[in-house]
């Protein structure tokens, strides 16, 4: 069992005094939370704060726990008959479930489990996987899919191994090689999750499509982490002369069991190869989940606030499958540190054009925004840094509000709330990558594109998003646009692309460092530089019109494409 300062990745961060994290005092030394009996404080004062943001989530364990001691005082109390044996928990181990009488307590059990993972704590998850661990000793069929859940919270809890050696049993437990595919789940004489040290470094093409949607997500999760652990300890990343093995503390990202007992075997010039196979093997996984639920991997990568309700019943590869397995997984990667990261550029292959609500047979809206009299208006979509854009773009703001009203939005509820009224707005300047991390915001501003608007991605927006996500945003509407490369160069204002007015009134070449794009058809570049990469872009999507300005700096050059693209620039 890991202790406190074992935990790897994120949950320890989350698992002392949660009004004052940064000023952990060892577990022992903190006050416990009388209710839930998960939560530590550094004392009642601290208790009493964070009692509002506790409230609900303690009374839920409470209530669930007491539904469970009832339940099992039930069963302890029966006396046993033709459908139900004297003594069920040490008579009917294994077979739980399948005795009728047993389920509404492994249903009160499985609550009381769930309940306790709404707590982002050590303790919370170990005490939930302790749970559904023993559910899995009273029933081995596991008819409520607890061994979905199993892998994510030894993940979250840094037991590599286990999670691995629970993934493979239950991967080739019931193929033609064991029990010639007919394992008996009746018999407890049989072995039971008995596979022990397999190794997780091994090729898992021969067993991994026996395994469930969850199942596969957290194999893929732990071979991502894998490679994230070895890749650090490739040669080129370290300083010459370093002894090896490294220790784990020499490292800024933390490094998992199974990478810190595998460097002890090998020599760091084995670490290129190993980190190659690695990849390979995560990404052959990711590509399973994709072709097992092809909604699964954008819903994990969606940051949306809202969470969706969970299903009841869902059909594989449906919508709610997904929802249903983002739910059981995510937390799991979000606490892997760079995990998500990882993937993203391999999850943007999947990417599909979004058609929205009432797109036409070419993938086009239909509807024109509605011209504004007056006073022009901008909306602004400052989802994440809203301060950044504040301090370094505020010659450009000056600029807008002499000419235009602003509007903004700094939450999703705000975003939404303005991408949807009517009329929509006519211009939308995004000013940060925080749109194309939330799905549902993204689909709404595609949907006013199509529609007539015109929307600038500009300011901090190349700042903050990464390659999966740069061409995840732009596959969406349906462009073949891909991140380019990252560098300042002098760009050219090409002459065909405006204009003899706005020709007029931009620079003709200026230093420009950017993030820059690639696959943008002739006709629709603005700047570029000498390579075969472009800076600014404009182009015809829809009824609408869609600017990227790669610059990273605000120049003064950028300031001019930026209130051109918005209709401000007389």
């Amino acid at each position: 069992m890991p202790l406190f300062g074992d935990i790897p990745f994120g949950l320890a961060a989350e698992s002392g005094c949660p009004v004052c994290y940064s000023k952990l005092r060892p577990q022992t030394q903190l006050l416990l939370c009388g209710g839930c009996k998960v939560v530590r404080y550094c004392g009642a004062e601290h208790q009493k704060r964070h009692r509002p943001e506790h409230k609900a989530a303690c009374t839920s364990i409470i209530k669930s726990r007491a539904k469970l001691e009832k339940e099992e005082a039930t069963l302890r109390a029966h006396p046993g008959d033709i459908f139900l044996p004297s003594n069920i928990f040490e008579n009917g181990v294994g077979r739980f479930w399948g005795l009728l009488e047993t389920r509404d307590y492994m249903r009160a059990r499985f609550a009381a489990a769930d309940a306790l993972l709404q707590i982002d704590t050590i303790k919370a998850v170990e005490n939930a996987l302790a749970h559904f661990q023993d559910m899995l000793r009273l029933c081995r069929s596991d008819n409520l899919g607890v061994r979905d859940i199993v892998p994510d919270l030894l993940l979250r809890l840094g037991r590599e191994q286990e999670c691995y050696d629970f993934l493979k049993w239950w991967a080739v437990i019931d193929d033609k090689h064991h029990y010639n595919g007919r394992y008996d789940w009746g018999d407890v004489s049989l072995p039971y999750l008995d596979i022990s040290g397999a190794d997780a470094f091994e090729a898992v093409d021969a067993f991994a499509s026996g395994l469930s949607l969850c199942q596969l997500v957290i194999l893929a999760l732990l071979k991502v982490r894998l490679q994230l652990d070895i890749e650090c300890h490739d040669p080129q990343y370290m300083d010459f002369g370093s002894p090896w093995p490294p220790t784990p503390t020499e490292f800024r990202r933390p490094i998992g069991e199974i990478a810190q007992k595998k460097v002890r075997t090998i020599r760091s010039s084995n670490v290129p190869e190993i980190s190659e196979v690695l990849k390979n093997q995560y990404q052959a996984l990711i590509r399973m989940v994709h072709n097992k639920n092809p909604h699964f991997w954008e819903a994990l990568v969606d940051a949306s606030e809202d969470t969706p309700s969970l299903p009841s019943v869902y059909s594989p590869g449906s919508v709610e499958e997904a929802i249903l397995a983002v739910y059981q997984c995510k937390k799991a990667w979000e606490e892997s540190v760079d995990a998500i990261i990882m993937i993203e550029s391999e999850i943007g292959n999947f990417t599909e054009v979004y058609e929205g609500p009432a797109a036409t047979s070419d993938g086009m809206n239909t509807g024109e925004v509605a011209g504004t009299p007056g006073e022009p208006r901008v909306l602004c979509l400052c989802l994440e840094y809203e301060s950044m854009f504040n301090d370094i773009y505020g010659s450009l703001i000056s600029k807008i509000t002499a000419k235009a009203k602003i509007d903004r939005a700094t939450t999703q509820k705000a975003a939404l709330d303005m991408l949807t009224q009517n009329p929509p707005p006519s211009v939308i300047l995004v000013t940060d990558a925080g749109a194309v991390h939330l799905m549902k915001v993204w689909e709404r501003v595609i949907d006013c594109l199509r529609g007539g608007s015109t929307v600038v991605l500009a300011a901090s927006f190349s700042s903050f998003v990464n390659e999966g996500q740069f061409n995840r945003c732009f596959g969406k509407i349906g462009l073949p646009w891909k991140r380019g490369g990252y560098y300042r160069t002098n760009v050219y204002l090409r002459p065909r692309a405006v204009d003899d007015r706005l020709k007029d009134q931009l620079l003709p070449t200026y230093s420009q460092k950017a993030l820059y794009v690639q696959g943008v058809a002739e006709s629709d570049v603005w700047y570029a530089g000498g390579q075969d990469e472009v800076a600014v872009a404009f182009t015809k999507v829809g009824n609408g019109m869609l600017g990227y300005v790669g610059d990273v700096n605000g120049e003064d050059g950028s300031e001019a494409v930026v209130l051109a693209m918005l209709r401000l620039l007389n």
